[in-house]
């Protein structure tokens, strides 16, 4: 079996945000929301996997569970690195709810934020689907598009998955688009292809997640 990579070769992480929308009528629904990043700082000690679950709960996830519907709820966050094929996902439970009171939209009804990067191609381009989102992010005359006060929690969003965050262990992370495709990811020693982000659009229009529907009831 090949070597593992030393620790500081270990900088690109993925992490796991889930979650349960709780039933409305019908089923429930889970929500997964994967994230990745990479370390900035290499001549930094590599801290360990609940330092960077700490950071990234307070920078990213913090925001997220202020802009989606209280039917939401964070389980834990499923943290492991790539650049070891054989690194074994860390579970760190959380129960943050979603903070946006009143009536929910449908499942199928999400926030999409596009991640874009300083390279051109399908590889180099990253998304993110957040549900769910409550019926006050619209308002009339924009009854398909999120409104100002909608908007305003999405940009936070945005603009800390754009920062990124450090540790306290020092080390800082940079939000990145990982590649599967170009990766060498089955093996090791493993090839990391994980651009960092340089800019986070948030579409205004409400988006569709079909194979987020609920069961039918007859």
């Amino acid at each position: 079996m090949p070597t593992p990579p030393p620790a500081n070769q270990m900088v690109n992480l993925e992490v796991h945000i889930h979650g349960t929308c709780g039933a409305g009528g019908s089923n429930n629904r889970l929500s997964d929301t994967i994230f990745h990043f990479v370390r900035t700082t290499y001549n930094t000690p590599l801290g360990t996997k609940a330092q960077f679950d700490a950071a990234f709960q307070t920078n990213i996830v913090t925001p997220i569970a202020a802009a989606l519907n209280h039917r939401w709820t964070q389980t834990r966050n499923s943290i492991r690195y790539l650049d070891d094929v054989n690194d074994a996902f860390v579970d760190i439970s959380h129960t943050s709810p979603g903070l946006i009171t009143g009536d929910s939209m449908t499942t199928i009804n999400a926030a999409f934020l596009l991640l874009r990067t300083g390279i051109r191609g399908k590889s180099y381009l990253g998304k993110k689907h957040m549900f769910p989102l409550s019926e006050s992010d619209t308002t009339a005359g924009t009854d398909d598009l999120l409104n100002t006060v909608a908007l305003g929690l999405w940009g936070t969003v945005a603009t800390n998955i754009l920062n990124g965050f450090t540790d306290a262990s020092g080390n800082v992370w940079k939000s990145t688009v990982y590649s599967r495709k170009l990766s060498v990811w089955r093996s090791n020693p493993t090839t990391i292809v994980n651009t960092p982000v340089t800019a986070v659009l948030i579409n205004k229009r409400v988006g569709r997640m079909r194979h987020r529907e609920v069961l039918s009831q007859y």
